[in-house]
């Protein structure tokens, strides 16, 4: 077990956390990232509505703007801690992208 000193040289040891976050990165005593890659495609996905909604008529080409900007930053940040090869992860994470790609077009009605 880890420890600290407390007052009067006194050890106090340090608890065990079942996650922790760090630079928004959620991370569990496992680091098998489940929690984190959920939360991101959640907050993804949530993203890609609010542009939905609000930039419903904008151009596509600036609709793409604002996906690389807003969306995609969401699914890159922090990609080198937490990039897994689990089958199951990418497949949530490809999802984003791929029901961003429909927006423009469902808001056009074509």
């Amino acid at each position: 077990t880890y420890g600290l000193m407390g007052q009067g040289g006194v050890e106090v040891p340090l608890a065990e956390a079942e996650k922790t976050m760090d630079l928004d990165i959620l991370l569990d005593f496992k680091l098998i990232f489940n929690n984190h890659i959920f939360q991101t495609v959640r907050k993804a996905n949530r993203m890609v509505s609010l542009l939905k909604c609000n930039f419903k008529n904008a151009p596509i080409a600036a609709f793409l703007l604002l996906y690389k900007s807003m969306v995609r930053s969401i699914l890159e940040y922090g990609v080198v801690a937490w990039y897994s090869f689990r089958k199951y992860h990418i497949q949530h994470l490809k999802r984003v992208p791929k029901r961003a790609s429909k927006v423009p077009f469902q808001c056009r009605g074509l």
